[in-house]
């Protein structure tokens, strides 16, 4: 059972930013599965990791993409929660490469917990900001 999964609740009213949010959730789900299961638990959960952080940083650069298109006024301390984000993510990952398999536990729990507050704090405002500041041509992309 996923502890975090996607509703209404959590769309910023962005397509692209929230179909990246649903992958990364998806994705949460998919490591506490594999967390779970008795065969190969460290290597299907260092896969998932991988699998995580590779999206993680392809939705910070989109986000970052677009605030700095836009001319965010936040973009710099949004763009530093990346980057502390990214820092942990690894660390952990790192951890529990090392032998210490209580850390992909720490991961998923930092995962899920960053990227709920994450999205209902600073992604929300940037939401807000890309409507405010959408073209014509790109009211089709906005959900």
């Amino acid at each position: 059972m996923p502890l975090i999964a996607w509703d209404e609740s959590l769309s910023i009213g962005y397509e692209l930013i929230d179909d990246q949010h649903k992958q990364l959730i998806a994705l949460a789900s998919k490591l506490r599965a594999a967390m779970s299961g008795d065969r190969d638990r460290q290597v299907g959960s260092l896969i998932v990791i991988a699998e995580i952080i590779d999206c993680a940083r392809v939705h910070f650069a989109t986000e970052e993409r677009l605030m700095e298109e836009r001319h965010y006024p936040l973009m710099a301390s949004h763009a530093s929660l990346h980057v502390d984000a990214m820092r942990k993510a690894v660390d952990l990952r790192c951890q529990y490469v090392s032998g210490q398999p209580e850390f992909a536990l720490s991961l998923l729990e930092f995962l899920e917990a960053w990227l709920i507050n994450h999205i209902q704090r600073s992604d929300k405002a940037l939401g807000l900001f890309l409507a405010a500041t959408a073209s014509v041509s790109e009211c089709t992309v906005l959900a």
